[in-house]
C-alpha cells in the first residue's frame, strides 16, 4: 500500500501477455458462481454490493508481447479474452484519450483497463442507488488494480476521463445495457 503510486510513464519494452493476464486473473477473475432463482451472484476477489458483481473487464491493447491491437472482453469465469471484432478503431481513440487525460499525448498506456457497468445486475435489488453503487465499486477495483500493478512491477494509472461513446462502438452494446464508467491504463516500467 505505502509503494502505490499512479506511474504514468511506460516503457520502451512492452507488456507481456502473461503479465496481462496475471493482472486480470488477480484482480477480475470469478472464483465461483453462487446460483440463485432472482440471479445469480459471484466471488471475485474484489468485493461487490450484493456479491452481485455487475462490472464487466474490457481490454485496450495498444502493444502487448503477445497479443495483437484491439479491443478484448475479458470472461472471468474462463480466464480468457475474446477479441471483439469491429472495436480496433475505438480502441486506439480510447488509447489517445487517456494519453491526453494523463497530460501525455501521443504517449499511450500500453493497455487500458476498461470497466463496464450492467446496472440491471443491480437495479433489481438495490433500485435508486445502483449507479453509486457500481461507482464504489468500480473505486475498489482500480485500488486494486494500482496494488496489484505495484506487486507485479507494472506502472499504471486511473485514467480522470472516458468516452462511453467508444465503448459502445467497440462493443455494439445500448448504454442501457451495459456502459463504461472506469478506466486503468497500465503498461512496464521504464528501463
Amino acid at each position: 500500500m505505502d509503494e502505490r503510486r499512479s506511474r504514468r510513464e511506460m516503457g520502451s519494452r512492452p507488456v507481456s501477455r502473461a503479465q496481462a493476464a496475471e493482472l486480470l486473473y488477480r484482480v477480475a477473475r470469478v472464483r465461483e458462481v453462487l446460483p440463485s432463482p432472482l440471479q445469480d451472484c459471484l466471488l471475485r476477489p474484489y468485493p461487490s454490493g450484493g456479491a452481485i458483481h455487475e462490472l464487466e473487464f474490457y481490454l485496450a491493447v495498444d502493444v502487448c508481447q503477445g497479443l495483437s491491437s484491439g479491443f478484448y472482453h475479458y470472461r472471468g469465469t474462463d480466464h480468457a479474452l475474446t477479441r471483439l471484432e469491429g472495436g480496433a478503431g475505438p480502441a486506439q481513440e480510447m488509447l489517445a484519450d487517456a494519453a491526453s487525460a494523463w497530460g501525455q499525448p501521443g504517449e499511450p498506456p500500453q493497455c487500458l483497463i476498461v470497466l463496464a457497468s450492467r446496472l440491471s445486475r443491480l437495479a433489481w435489488k438495490y433500485e435508486a442507488i445502483a449507479y453509486k453503487i457500481s461507482l464504489m465499486n468500480a473505486g475498489v477495483v482500480l485500488q486494486s488494480l494500482y496494488l496489484v500493478c505495484t506487486e507485479l512491477g507494472l506502472n499504471g494509472s486511473a485514467v480522470g476521463s472516458g468516452r462511453p461513446d467508444l465503448f459502445a462502438a467497440a462493443t455494439n452494446a445500448s448504454s442501457w445495457e451495459e456502459t463504461s464508467i472506469a478506466e486503468f491504463g497500465f503498461g512496464t516500467r521504464p528501463d
